[in-house]
């Protein structure tokens, strides 16, 4: 009985110890209003795995912390556009460089010209 617990107990360890959190920025274009952000945060709210998030509205840029042993940056981007048919980007990095997949990615600009990437930077 002690070896079957102990290897219960290596087990969930070894489990816990591959769950990292993971942070994301999401560009959501559809979210323009405060009743946007509101539904943002209500999906996110029910999203397994999610940890912590901010949302800058003006930027229209969701930061969301997750478990990538139970969500991973896919299944946030398909619970926006299922229950809120809000498209995503992930951005890349947290500079004022564009981050986002278009072709000025890297770039200094103050916008990206790229249809459906009309955010500020």
């Amino acid at each position: 009985m002690k070896k079957l617990f102990l290897s219960l107990a290596v087990v969930m360890m070894t489990t816990m110890a591959f769950a990292e959190k993971q942070t994301v920025r999401l560009y959501i274009p559809g979210m323009e209003c405060a009743g946007c952000q509101a539904k943002v945060e209500n999906v996110l709210n029910h999203e397994k795995g999610v940890k912590s998030f901010t949302i800058t509205l003006d930027e229209r840029i969701a930061e969301i912390v997750y478990d990538d042993e139970k969500t991973n940056v896919e299944n946030l981007q398909a619970a926006l556009e299922k229950y809120l048919k809000f498209k995503s980007m992930p951005l890349r990095n947290h500079g004022k460089r564009c981050s986002c997949e278009c072709e000025n990615a890297g770039s200094e600009h103050t916008s990206c010209t790229q249809e459906g990437h009309n955010h500020k930077h």
